[in-house]
């Protein structure tokens, strides 16, 4: 059933982007030479992984005792959209700042390491200059090829459940623009 009235998911649009953008340039300004450059599909990814994070975060707590969050190409923390000179804050950031309920660990893999660098100065900048909690106890950025290290993080986190006999839950998200992961890193 299309939707009877366009401007609403427009409006949603909007809004969310403006969530985006919130604190962006200041983000930028921390590491400006280093930037993940996206076309206007990432940016809805983007939104995506906003909700995406906002119900995770609000249901998985009343049925996990822990749950961790992997980004396997988690970039620089800032997004530069050239066609339209916007920047946006990151997969990163979004799941740093906009999660209910903290996660017990977060993993954030950049093979890149300027990327990962600036992804860090951005995190510290995130806490320290504008104040907002990063709903992470425990965040790791891993200078790695995804492809390598995601066996062992899915196996760390496997055997401190079972340690600890508790259940687990684990959200992953990959931007996987230039195919960078293969499927045998994954399991």
């Amino acid at each position: 059933m299309a939707n009877e009235n366009p401007s609403v998911s427009q409006d949603w649009i909007k809004s969310k982007l403006q969530r985006l953008r919130d604190s962006s340039i200041d983000l930028w300004n921390v590491a400006p030479d280093v930037t993940n450059e996206f076309s206007s599909w990432s940016a809805l990814k983007l939104i995506l992984l906003a909700a995406t994070v906002d119900m995770y975060t609000n249901i998985i707590p009343k049925h996990r005792e822990h749950f961790y969050y992997i980004d396997a190409l988690a970039g620089s923390g800032i997004s530069a959209f050239p066609e339209d000179d916007e920047y946006f804050v990151g997969s990163p950031i979004i799941a740093a700042t906009m999660a209910h309920d903290s996660f017990d660990r977060m993993y954030f893999i950049e093979k890149d390491g300027e990327k990962a660098n600036a992804l860090r100065e951005r995190l510290n900048h995130v806490e320290d200059e504008l104040s907002k909690d990063l709903n992470c106890d425990d965040y790791r950025i891993l200078q790695e090829n995804s492809n390598e290290v995601m066996g062992d993080i899915l196996e760390e986190i496997r055997r401190e459940s079972l340690y600890q006999g508790e259940s687990v839950n684990t959200l992953s998200f990959i931007d996987n623009q230039g195919l960078d992961i293969h499927h045998s890193g994954l399991v």
